[in-house]
């Protein structure tokens, strides 16, 4: 990370916090889904040619149906060469679980 604390590139870094409930019946028969969703985005300009972001998503479905839970990070580099050329890199990673509610 260099010179560059963590702290200092949090205090820096454009981030946006969302929230999304969704609550959708599968079916007219099925009764209602709620899978609460987050989404966290963090990005750093490091230089006036380069552009770095992570966007982080947890999400759970909590009723209805089976139960899971996710989370998903989309790593995303921009380079601009030129005023008229962009490069674009993107990365999406998750690890899904699946489990059974016991009370």
């Amino acid at each position: 990370m260099g010179q560059h604390s963590f702290w200092t590139l949090l205090k820096t870094a454009h981030w946006w916090v969302v929230f999304v409930l969704l609550a959708v019946p599968a079916s007219a028969q099925e009764e209602t889904s709620i899978q609460p969703w987050f989404s966290v985005v963090l990005g750093h300009q490091k230089s006036e040619s380069l552009y770095m972001e992570v966007e982080i998503q947890p999400k759970t479905q909590i009723s209805g149906g089976e139960h899971w839970r996710n989370i998903d990070a989309t790593w995303n580099v921009e380079y601009y060469p030129t005023k008229w050329f962009d490069l674009t890199c993107e990365l999406v990673t998750g690890y899904t679980e699946h489990y059974i509610l016991s009370y």
